[in-house]
C-alpha cells in the first residue's frame, strides 16, 4: 500500500502490465498555498512490477482540441510510446512524446517515474530494507 495526496497539478498514472490507467485522485489545496493546509492522503494498493508516473503540466494550459480528455490522451499515448524503458529513460521519452504531439504541451513540464519491485526487493546499494530474516552467518 501506498499514499497519495493531489496537492497541485500533477497526474498519477499507473501501468500494470498491458493496461495505463489515470488514478483518479481527491483533489485538494496546491502544496503551500495555505500554511495550516491539512491533507488527506489516500491509500493506493500496488502490486510488483507496477508502474507509477506523475504527469505535471502549465496549469495555465487550456484543454487540448476543445474537450478536457485530450490531455489525457496524448499522456497514455506517451507512456504507451515509452513501452517499458527503464525507470530513468521513461521520463525524458514521456517528454519528447509530448513537445512532438500536434497540440504540444506547454514548457512547464514534470515526469517522475516509480517502479514497484515489492518489499524487500532491495536498494540501488544493495541493502535490503524490511527483511526480517536475520543475516547469514559468518563463513568458518
Amino acid at each position: 500500500m501506498i499514499e497519495a495526496v493531489d496537492a497541485g497539478s500533477p497526474t498519477l498514472w499507473r501501468i500494470r502490465g498491458a493496461l495505463t490507467e489515470r488514478v483518479e485522485l481527491d483533489r485538494q489545496l496546491p502544496l503551500g498555498m495555505f500554511e495550516d493546509t491539512v491533507y488527506a492522503p489516500q491509500r493506493l494498493r500496488l502490486q510488483r512490477g507496477d508502474r507509477l508516473v506523475f504527469v505535471a503540466r502549465g496549469t495555465d494550459e487550456p484543454p487540448a482540441a476543445g474537450h478536457p480528455g485530450a490531455a489525457d490522451d496524448s499522456v497514455a499515448r506517451a507512456l504507451a510510446g515509452a513501452g517499458r524503458l527503464s525507470g530513468a529513460d521513461t521520463p525524458l521519452a514521456v517528454v519528447r512524446a509530448l513537445r512532438e504531439a500536434p497540440r504540444a504541451t506547454p514548457d512547464a513540464v514534470l515526469v517522475l517515474c516509480l517502479d514497484w519491485r515489492g518489499h524487500g526487493a532491495g536498494s540501488p546499494g544493495g541493502e535490503r530494507h524490511g527483511d526480517t530474516a536475520p543475516p547469514p552467518p559468518p563463513a568458518p
